[in-house]
């Protein structure tokens, strides 16, 4: 109870400061709990950048943003009872949420530094699993909160909730991440290696290829030579005509051998 006192007080006299260090706190602790209990990170690997981010995700996105929020539904559907609890809950689950999910997602990306590229493959790899995930958490969990939590204590009761699912979100948003870091790395070192491939290659390689080309022509147009001598002393012997040794196309043949010998 002296917690509770503690806690409607400072959210009483300072709202903002209250929220924000409460929206910031349990965003880094999601993080803190993916790190250590579900990927498995030693404190000597902790990030504690990643942390960071999502402290300041927390404090100064989520926060004000759920506090606008839910503002919001309260002027709009004033009606009290299943109605007006039915209002709200259909406006989150349809409306806000979706629209939520892709700036969470969106800023974690801009908070990693990555491209506006990046970022929108992030959103459209990201967005879909999210969503399916949040469909076995939130619809159970705002049903509850717009129902039987109090108006002052339903921000709290969301983040509460929140700490287990972003610790899912954190785990989620950085796996994809490294596998996307690892495509690129790997499209990296596949033209790396053509590059060195290429870089290796003897510049005299292309001028002994263009010489063999013409090596292959040259011994081309000799065996055909030759072949018309023989041709055309088959010819003579079977007219019954004494065969006569063309001295010059053999030479012929003979030179452009040569050649090709030469080249």
């Amino acid at each position: 109870m002296n917690f509770v006192r503690a806690y409607l007080a400072a959210a009483k006299h300072y709202p903002k400061t209250t929220l924000t260090l409460q929206s910031g706190g349990l965003l880094a602790a999601g993080d803190g709990i993916s790190q250590v209990a579900v990927e498995g990170h030693h404190l000597r690997h902790y990030e504690w950048s990643r942390t960071a981010r999502f402290f300041v995700l927390g404090a100064f996105l989520t926060g004000p943003i759920l506090r606008r929020w839910y503002g919001f539904l309260n002027r709009r559907f004033t009606h009290q009872g299943k109605q007006g609890n039915f209002k709200k809950f259909a406006a989150d689950q349809l409306v806000f949420g979706p629209t939520f999910t892709v700036i969470i997602i969106a800023s974690v990306g801009v908070l990693q530094r990555m491209t506006p590229q990046q970022v929108v493959v992030k959103v459209r790899t990201t967005f879909l699993d999210v969503v399916v995930a949040g469909m076995m958490v939130w619809p159970v969990a705002q049903l509850i909160n717009f129902t039987l939590v109090p108006l002052q204590f339903q921000i709290l009761f969301v983040q509460t909730v929140g700490l287990f699912w972003n610790t899912f979100l954190a785990w989620k948003t950085n796996r994809n991440i490294d596998t996307t870091t690892e495509h690129k790395c790997q499209r990296r070192g596949n033209q790396s290696v053509t590059a060195v491939a290429t870089r290796v290659s003897p510049p005299w390689q292309p001028e002994c290829q263009r010489r063999g080309n013409q090596s292959v022509s040259a011994v081309a147009i000799s065996v055909s030579a030759v072949a018309t001598s023989v041709s055309a002393v088959a010819t003579r012997v079977s007219a019954g005509v004494k065969p006569v040794l063309n001295l010059n196309e053999f030479n012929f043949g003979k030179k452009c051998m040569e050649k090709s010998i030469q080249v």
